[in-house]
C-alpha cells in the first residue's frame, strides 16, 4: 500500500477525526508537488530537427493518507482513504463548525480523502 504522510495541527486533526474535514489544502510548494507528482524531463525532436524538452508531471498513486499530529513515535494518527488531488482554480473560503476558516487560493492544492481506515495513539492528543 502506498501511503502519503502529512502532519497537521490539532485543530485540523480533530476535524478530520470528527469526519467533518474531507479535504486537505496545501500551498503549492516544491515539497508537496514532489509528493503528489513524479516529475520527469522528456525530449522530443521536431521534424525541423529542433530539440525541445519539457517537464512531465505524472500523478503519484496513493491508497491512503496518514495524518499525524505532532512529532515522535507516539504521536496520534489517522489513516484515511486517498481519493484524489487537484489544483484549485478559483479562490474561496471554507468555514468549519468549530469556527476555523481556510482561505483557498488559486493554484493551491486540494487533497481529497474518504473514510477513516484506522486511528491510533489518540490518548496522546494534547488537551
Amino acid at each position: 500500500m502506498q501511503t502519503l504522510h502529512l502532519t497537521v495541527t490539532k485543530e485540523w486533526f480533530n476535524l478530520i477525526l470528527a469526519g467533518e474535514k474531507k479535504e486537505e489544502y496545501r500551498k503549492k510548494t516544491q515539497w508537496i508537488v514532489s509528493r503528489l507528482w513524479k516529475i520527469t524531463k522528456e525530449k522530443w525532436s521536431l521534424r525541423t530537427g529542433q530539440q525541445i524538452s519539457a517537464e512531465i508531471y505524472k500523478n503519484r498513486h496513493y491508497d491512503q493518507i496518514c495524518f499525524v499530529n505532532g512529532y515522535g513515535n507516539h504521536r496520534p494518527f489517522i489513516i484515511v482513504e486517498f481519493l484524489e488531488h487537484l489544483e484549485n482554480l478559483e479562490p474561496w473560503v471554507k468555514l468549519y463548525s468549530n469556527g476555523s476558516t481556510v482561505q483557498i487560493n488559486r493554484t493551491d492544492l486540494v487533497i481529497r480523502f474518504g473514510k477513516i481506515i484506522e486511528t491510533g495513539n489518540l490518548e496522546n492528543l494534547a488537551a
